[in-house]
């Protein structure tokens, strides 16, 4: 339960997570995009302002330009072809107010304007500049200031100087700051906090819209925002911060006029750009507590859905508790997994066959009882299966498993419950019987072909013998006589042979912790005399102790011998080596020789009872059943036997297995 509770916490709150961060993904994108649209938009209408200004300056500054061009040598207020020119030239330009000739000392020595001529305008900042600034050839814009007629204007100036760069006079054009407040308000932002402001290249306030109290020729050249883009090194910039102006924290599009160093600032208040996002802030926060609120009432559901559950199998689990009590009683051997095959619990049937520990059962560890071959079929899927579980004893015992799937009261996995009986003996009753079967088989085969020959053979000379009697010719009768001696020896060695084969198993000694190399040590002192014959040598490396049939594994190991010693190379002495190496479950023997070697297309035949790949009296002749009963002494142990030959004339290896 306490899992599930968990889940369903981590679900709901990963699921308000989820709706916050798509939430809080979708505002800041669509707070990014808005405003990217209003920095795009402020910089568009400064632009706007920049190209009408521009247009203005620039026709202003062509006047001047052509007055310079065609200022008299001598007495300008007398010369009225001059004053016919300035007068036709200012008709061209419409917001130009008036054009004049200052002399260096203030003086006005020319005008469009005839009243003004002769007077003096006081210090004006286009003198002190071009005072100061000798080289300069650039065109001056003033700040605002009154004229002698008491209007407003904006003065635009260039300097006129001698052959050696002396000061002249200066040529002055004005325009009224309401035409420059016109271009600025005609590009106003659509927000109530929109703002305009135009200075000139000392950055002193030309004109601002809306109009702002005490702004017209303030200076803001120390103002953060302005330092800001200034030192961007750009014409453009946007800024974001206090504005100068009204002190609004604001979001300004900065644009310089080139060549004339006029800024246009364009900006709106962040609350305004804020303000037109506030719905989409609000289906956001009404989005997160909706699901907020529906998380809360799932996990209120569920709480309550989970302690109906908690009631529920405290009573199903007294119920469970009582019937593994049951179980654990049962003779069968009872298992519970979960749904990743780790033990939950096994009975007792299961501790007292496998020697196990519940505690060592649990989780992997019930699989160290299983057979390492019959691991995959364990864990495989499957109702019913068959496999080998080690006992106490060191044996394995044939079980056969049903296992079926566990849920809980909601249908859901809980694991698998499995439950097996030992069939061992009718296992081995089956084995038993399909190799007596095919003994039986074979035998019949043996006795229709192997065992009548030498009847044949006795019945044939006798017969002989029988005619020669009737006609008195007692010549080879002692020849015919030695033939038929030696096929019923031969029939006396089949039989023998038979009744050791049959014994195998019925009548060999109990199975106990066996010594393999002192069954060796037996098997050579049975085999002195032909190793002595021979010249045989044995070279035997370490062997292990196993559970098996010590005259049986003496048997093996001198019917493995004494055929290596039967089957030499002429002339070569038999050498026999006998090692072994340790398997998974098992030992793996082998008998290496220096024989006459063995084809592959022989290998399997040559373990058939009475198989022989010779003649009957090549090789010390044999009844061609040893290494049948090699096979038959392996596989009652539950091992196996193979052969392996590089060759004719290269050796033969006999290798075997028998569990560990």
């Amino acid at each position: 339960m306490l899992a599930k509770i968990k889940l369903d916490w981590l679900g709901a709150i990963s699921a308000v997570l989820l709706t916050f961060v798509a939430v809080f993904w979708s505002v800041s994108t669509a707070t990014r995009t808005h405003r990217l649209d209003v920095e795009n938009r402020l910089d568009a209408l400064a632009k706007v302002v920049e190209a009408r200004v521009s247009r203005t300056v620039a026709a202003i500054d062509l006047l001047l330009l052509d007055a310079i061009q065609e200022l008299p040598p001598g007495d300008l207020a007398a010369d009225k072809a001059f004053h016919r020119f300035l007068i036709a030239r200012s008709r061209f330009e419409p917001d130009t107010l008036s054009v004049s000739v200052i002399s260096p000392e203030g003086n006005v020595l020319h005008s469009v304007l005839p009243e003004i001529i002769g007077k003096n305008v006081g210090e004006r900042s286009y003198l002190t500049y071009f005072r100061t600034h000798p080289q300069s050839d650039q065109l001056f814009i003033g700040e605002p200031v009154v004229g002698l007629k008491g209007r407003e204007f904006v003065p635009l100036a260039r300097a006129v100087r001698d052959e050696q760069g002396k000061l002249r006079m200066v040529m002055v054009a004005t325009i009224q700051t309401a035409l420059i407040n016109q271009i600025v308000e005609a590009a106003l932002p659509s927000e109530a906090s929109g703002l305009i402001s135009l200075t000139n290249r000392d950055h002193v306030v030309l004109a601002v819209a809306p109009p702002q109290p005490d702004s017209i020729g303030k200076s803001l050249a120390k103002t953060p925002l302005r330092v800001a883009h200034l030192a961007t090194g750009k014409d453009t910039s946007i800024q974001e911060g206090a504005g100068r102006i009204n002190d609004t924290y604001r979001v300004i599009a900065f644009r310089t006029a080139q060549p004339w160093g006029l800024v246009i600032g364009v900006s709106v208040s962040r609350t305004d750009i804020m303000r037109q996002l506030t719905p989409h802030y609000l289906v956001g926060a009404a989005l997160v507590a909706l699901v907020t609120l529906a998380a809360a009432f799932f996990l209120r559901l569920r709480l309550s859905r989970e302690r109906s559950r908690l009631e529920a199998e405290k009573a199903t689990t007294r119920a469970r508790e009582h019937y593994l009590r049951v179980l654990d009683d049962m003779p069968a051997l009872v298992r519970r997994t979960d749904g990743n095959g780790q033990c939950l619990n096994v009975n007792s049937a299961w501790t007292a066959l496998t020697g196990q520990t519940v505690e060592q059962a649990l989780g992997m560890g019930w699989l160290a009882v299983i057979h390492p071959d019959d691991h995959d079929k364990v864990l495989a899927e499957g109702d019913e299966h068959e496999f080998r579980l080690l006992r106490a004893d060191g044996g394995y015992a044939w079980i056969h498993e049903v296992t079926r799937p566990l849920r809980d009261q909601d249908g859901f996995d809980m694991g698998l419950f499995a439950s097996g009986v030992d069939i061992t003996p009718s296992r081995e009753f089956q084995e038993q019987l399909q190799q007596s079967n095919a003994e039986l088989e074979q035998f019949a085969y043996v006795a229709s072909h192997d065992m009548r020959e030498p009847l044949r053979m006795i019945a044939s000379y006798l017969g002989l013998i029988e005619r020669r009697l009737n006609t008195g010719d007692t010549a080879d009768l002692g020849e015919f006589l030695n033939f038929a001696k030696d096929g019923a020896q031969r029939m006396d060695r089949l039989i023998l042979d038979l009744l050791q084969y049959s014994r195998i198993g019925r009548m060999s000694a109990p199975k106990s912790m066996t010594d393999l190399g002192q069954a060796v040590q037996k098997a050579q002192a049975h085999l002195e005399v032909a190793m002595a014959e021979q010249g045989a040598s044995l070279e035997v490396g370490p062997l292990p102790t196993i559970f098996a049939s010590p005259d049986d594994m003496v048997r093996l190991f001198q019917n493995l011998i004494a055929n290596a010693i039967k089957y030499r190379q002429p002339g070569v002495a038999p050498k026999v080596v006998i090692s072994a190496l340790r398997q998974t479950g098992a030992w793996q023997i082998s008998v290496a020789d220096n024989g006459i070697g063995i084809t592959p297309e022989f290998f399997e035949r040559i373990f058939r009872i009475f198989q022989r790949l010779h003649g009957r009296d090549e090789h010390d002749g044999g009844t061609g059943i040893g290494l049948s009963i090699c096979k038959k002494i392996v596989e009652n142990h539950g091992g196996r036997i193979w052969v392996d030959s590089p060759g004719p004339n290269q050796g033969s290896v006999f290798t075997f297995t028998l569990p560990a």
